[in-house]
């Protein structure tokens, strides 16, 4: 039987800015600035309907340099139309919880969207404590940390993601780099094979 689904695109969540994984403002339901409309594929299950492929894991710049609007543009390429919500048409008929209820189906979060927001989440508090402290302004630093402390928002997406990991984990074993003196003793996780998602599904 297969599950039909439609990602949200715009609609009422659709704001007048583009939502951005830096932005400080974080709603609810994250807004799209993309064009009203819907786009319907169908999957085997709501967990198991999206394929695999082998992919090597590379160490890519752009996502470890500090905010730019290049890596900005990157890092918010990660969610795709609607920012990962998606509209089923009956959540009921496959033991799902009740959703946003909407003219057009109720509404859900994929996790996997979530996940890559919560770490977008943990990016943005870092650089904006890490920046912070270079611009030798303790005031302004102190100000943010007890921002993010009373928030819980970033310590929330610590716990999310530490969950998932756990739930998703990936058991490929890795080797360790060669050093230029020829020693192999530091794993960096980097240039191996494995198996993830295929997300252009």
């Amino acid at each position: 039987m297969a599950l039909d689904i439609r990602y949200h695109i715009g609609d009422k969540f659709q704001t007048e800015q583009e939502y951005s994984i830096l932005s400080s403002n974080d709603p609810e339901i994250l807004g799209s600035s993309k064009p009203s409309g819907e786009v319907s594929t169908q999957g085997d299950n709501l967990r198991f309907g999206v394929p695999k492929e082998i992919r090597y894991f590379e160490r890519n710049q752009t996502f470890i340099d500090p905010p730019s609007p290049e890596s900005d543009i990157a890092w918010n390429k990660l969610l795709p139309d609607g920012r990962g919500y998606i509209y089923v048409e009956n959540g009921a008929k496959y033991g799902l919880q009740p959703g946003v209820q909407k003219e057009s189906g109720e509404i859900y979060s994929v996790s996997m969207f979530h996940q890559i927001h919560g770490l977008g989440v943990i990016r943005r508090d870092y650089y904006k404590l890490a920046m912070g402290i270079q611009t030798d302004d303790p005031t302004a630093v102190k100000e943010e940390a007890e921002r993010q402390l009373a928030y819980e928002h970033t310590g929330h997406c610590f716990d999310y993601l530490r969950q998932a990991f756990e739930c998703s984990a990936d058991m490929t074993l890795e080797w360790p780099r060669t050093e230029k003196d020829g020693r192999r003793f530091k794993t960096e996780g980097m240039v191996f094979l494995t198996f993830v998602r295929a997300r252009t599904q």
